[in-house]
């Protein structure tokens, strides 16, 4: 297990292919996953997103949107989307890598950036109520027991997608 965020971002660079270049289109997001030492354990930063958002609403996901022209990269619109959601600065936020994209089934194509901040207060977030109804930490280590692992297989379009799961 990982003992210190130090080892845990090695461990992510060593092992993740990082895409050379981004391509950005119309279906162009990308989510900000944040790690951080709360309780001298290390975790990650979740959101709930707000049941009035068109898509994807009441979702856990991790911080991000979609991207906007004045964005200029995708790494910028997970800066501009941590501080729009929870009002976390890009200064406070230093950046790992960027991972290859993911496609969702409603047709977004999701580049992750993981990263970190230094200090977590819940009480210091600014959360705008619009987007996200709830902020969680998440102990890592609960992501590697697999006594909290289960998978849905889902049938959509044609297509079939493995959703996986934390109890």
């Amino acid at each position: 297990m990982f003992k210190s965020l130090e080892k845990l971002k090695y461990q992510l660079r060593d092992n993740i292919n990082q895409p050379n270049e981004e391509i950005i289109d119309k279906s162009s997001s990308s989510v900000m996953v944040l790690f951080h030492n709360q309780d001298q354990r290390l975790q990650v930063l979740m959101i709930k997103r707000s049941d009035k958002l068109r898509y994807h609403s009441g979702e856990w996901a991790f911080p991000g949107g979609k991207f906007e022209i004045s964005d200029g990269n995708l790494m910028e619109t997970a800066y501009r989307e941590v501080n729009e959601e929870i009002g976390i600065q890009k200064k406070n936020i230093t950046l790992w890598l960027r991972m290859n994209p993911v496609n969702t089934f409603t047709g977004y194509t999701i580049w992750p950036f993981i990263g970190m901040i230094d200090e977590f207060n819940k009480k210091h977030l600014i959360i705008n109520k619009n987007e996200v109804a709830d902020v969680i930490s998440i102990p890592i280590s609960i992501f590697f027991d697999d006594n909290h692992k289960f998978c849905h297989i889902l049938h959509y379009l044609k297509k079939y997608f493995y959703l996986y799961n934390q109890i």
